[in-house]
């Protein structure tokens, strides 16, 4: 059992709750799917579609199905199911020879790239726009690196955006990443609107950044995404979700993230944790309160990059202070050991704050489909 999720890559919520991938899988429903790179993901009414160059995945209530392109004849059937049928669309010889045939991942048709075109299939096939390399999203818009169609109509321009694309339901409008600004385009009218301080998981849902909440409007779908160092004390873990967790029980202690990303040492009481970027931290009690502050005086270009037995904090260009930020002899360094047995519960964490749970005779923390 994941009692809490890190801070993932990427995050998407859809009607069936939340999904995230991590570096090396997707996941959703409760389920784990391999990826070796980044997946095109869209949320359906009942699940999730997950493309990639090498394969495609439909998550329905926890059930997988991974497609193979089966091909009879002018016709294309995906899968084992109605679901990822294109029904009796006749398809040109183009679309039947291409690497890169894919079905809408929501409605009825398919899109295809074929001599420097991509096409697109529904009651007829037209071309959308010259290049070799697409995106599909609900209904047959097509991104086209920064060039995107909606469902029906040419591509027009948008700001290049980096990062996976959030649609619209209707795939007449998008979201996405430019540096630091979330960019929100509607692909009908071609108005551009720009939001900081947020990562879009979906066209109505963002991850705010500073607090580490996952909000649709005032509702919070998801707390503490946030990044932070671990430290042990007792049965006390500071880290995930930027809180302190009793082991014990599994709980949090409060839910205001106090804890960096940076380092963090047990000290009496509590925890002392500093920013790697700032040097600025504090002394927070095992249930949430600020003790003290810290100010470690780091040079530009300099950052936080261990911390020591008695809280001797290091940074990446071998300087070193104590708890009240004068220079200080070095110390052993702590090993977090990112796994402790208590109370018959082996619970286990690592660098991007995720925390799981397990009976020692469970082979994983985690779920793989």
């Amino acid at each position: 059992m994941i009692l809490h999720p890190g801070r993932a890559e990427s995050w998407w919520h859809g009607p069936r709750g939340l999904a995230r991938f991590d570096g090396a899988a997707f996941w959703a429903d409760d389920v784990r799917i391999p990826f070796e790179c980044l997946p095109h993901v869209t949320a359906t009414d009942v699940g999730w579609v997950a493309n990639s160059a090498e394969q495609s995945i439909r998550i329905r209530s926890g059930d997988v199905e991974k497609s193979g392109r089966h091909r009879y004849g002018e016709r294309l059937t995906m899968t084992r199911t109605h679901i990822w049928s294109i029904g009796d669309f006749d398809l040109p010889i183009g679309a039947r020879e291409s690497p890169h045939l894919t079905p809408f991942p929501t409605g009825l048709g398919v899109v295809w790239a074929d001599d420097g075109f991509v096409y697109r299939l529904t009651d007829r096939a037209r071309p959308v726009a010259a290049g070799n390399t697409f995106e599909v999203g609900p209904h047959g818009a097509i991104r086209l690196g920064n060039r995107v169609a909606p469902p029906v109509g040419s591509a027009r321009q948008i700001p290049d955006l980096a990062g996976p694309i959030r649609w619209r339901s209707d795939g007449g409008a998008l979201r996405g990443m430019r540096g630091e600004v979330a960019v929100q385009v509607d692909l009908l009218t071609g108005e551009v609107s720009n939001q900081t301080g947020v990562i879009p998981v979906s066209f109505d849902a963002d991850l705010h950044v500073e607090s580490g909440e996952i909000r649709r409007g005032s509702q919070v779908l998801q707390w503490g995404v946030i990044e932070a160092s671990c430290a042990l004390s007792g049965p006390y873990l500071a880290g995930p979700g930027g809180v302190v967790w009793d082991l014990r029980h599994g709980q949090p202690l409060f839910r205001k993230a106090r804890i960096f990303l940076g380092a963090t040492a047990p000290v009496p009481g509590g925890f002392a944790t500093v920013h790697w970027e700032t040097g600025r931290g504090h002394m927070v009690s095992f249930d949430g309160k600020i003790l003290a502050e810290i100010s470690l005086p780091l040079e530009e270009g300099d950052v936080i990059s261990g911390v020591g037995v008695g809280g001797v904090f290091q940074s990446a260009e071998g300087h070193t202070w104590g708890l009240d930020g004068q220079p200080a002899a070095r110390t052993e360094p702590i090993i977090d050991p990112g796994q402790i047995e208590i109370s018959g519960r082996v619970y286990t964490w690592d660098e991007s704050g995720e925390l799981a749970v397990t009976a020692p005779s469970a082979q994983s923390p985690t779920i793989s489909a």
